[in-house]
């Protein structure tokens, strides 16, 4: 980032129609049920009842399973709950914070195109709690006449219980495989760090001492395989998501510049410049300083795409808050000691 001198002027939009547009503000939820789709009432509440059943005897056999010498925290399992995509806002209506009933993940379905996967935790204190929305759906109307809970129950696709990869939230084909251990960005429920601690030490799994806390989850590093962390969900009411951990550019930065330039020389020439009828992502980028001549951007952002707020300021080596187009068929990035963009 430049360290120049800042005393320019400020961009300001003019009360100009063009740019402005008034909208009334509404509510990310408005209370209102969702309406229920157009379903055979009997037919989708026997799916659906069917379905929660087999999860449900399921989880009791991995509760039944649950070990003393490893187990912390509530008992409880995890529901995986499908829909089509354009329903997945149905899924707020998974929650109840009463029954301790918590949403933990949503992502697309790997194995059915255009549906998406919720996971819940439900703890053993309520583990009728669905089978019961079921029911009232089959049985009960509104004051309307409606089914009663038939804004959820008509969108759902399926129910089954909650496994490792239910939680897993990146591409599946990065998933471990074999036994093979690696480094885990688990997402921990809030409060929940203590325990997993626990459950960790017990099951001889090497956790970081670093953790990113957020207002409703914890986030730290373990290296086991998938087989472990499915001990630790069975037996804990801990993790909320999971993903692959990424790696750091600390391995760059603590390189000397020479070593540095050798590595973005060597990247440079695996990087292919965009072609004029290529269909390369467009990036329009608004910085307050950009060095075009660095190696591994002078490739992607072409001169005549440098612009100023203020045309007088020019478009030399330093870009003051200037709106740059860039076209990357591969995008890198480089920093080398002492170069602007360190």
């Amino acid at each position: 980032m430049s360290k120049s001198s800042r005393n320019h002027p400020h961009l300001y939009l003019s009360n100009n129609q063009e740019f402005l547009k008034t909208v009334d503000y509404t509510s990310p939820r408005s209370g209102r049920t969702p309406e229920p789709l157009n379903c055979d009432r009997t037919a989708q509440a026997k799916k659906i009842e069917a379905a929660i059943g087999q999860a449900i005897v399921k989880a009791h056999e991995q509760l039944q399973n649950r070990s003393s010498k490893i187990a912390v925290g509530k008992p409880g399992f995890y529901l995986e709950f499908e829909v089509l995509k354009d329903n997945a806002n149905v899924f707020e209506d998974l929650g109840n914070k009463q029954k301790k009933i918590e949403l933990v993940s949503v992502k697309p379905s790997a194995d059915q195109e255009g549906c998406v996967k919720a996971t819940v935790f439900v703890p053993e204190s309520a583990t009728d709690f669905f089978t019961v929305k079921v029911e009232k759906y089959r049985d009960e109307n509104t004051k309307k006449g409606n089914p009663k809970n038939a804004g959820l129950i008509t969108r759902l696709e399926n129910v089954d219980l909650g496994t490792v990869q239910s939680l897993f939230t990146d591409d599946l084909s990065l998933f471990p495989q074999n036994g093979q251990k690696i480094w885990w960005e688990v997402w921990l429920r809030r409060d929940q760090f203590e325990n997993f601690q626990l459950i960790t030490q017990r099951l001889n799994i090497t956790i970081k001492s670093t953790q990113i806390k957020f207002p409703e989850r914890t986030v730290v590093l373990a290296i086991a395989s998938a087989e472990q962390m499915e001990q630790i969900i069975y037996n804990s009411d801990t993790v909320a998501e999971l993903r692959i951990a990424k790696d750091t550019p600390s391995f760059f930065l603590n390189l000397s510049s020479i070593e540095q330039k050798e590595w973005s020389d060597d990247l440079d020439n695996l990087t292919l410049p965009p072609s004029e009828d290529s269909d390369a992502v467009t990036v329009c980028l608004l910085d307050t300083g950009v060095y075009q001549k660095h190696t591994l951007i002078e490739k992607g952002l072409d001169v005549k795409d440098l612009h100023t707020c203020d045309p007088t300021w020019g478009v030399g080596v330093w870009v003051h808050l200037n709106l740059a187009m860039s076209r990357y068929t591969h995008a890198s990035h480089g920093i080398l000691e002492n170069s602007p963009l360190r």
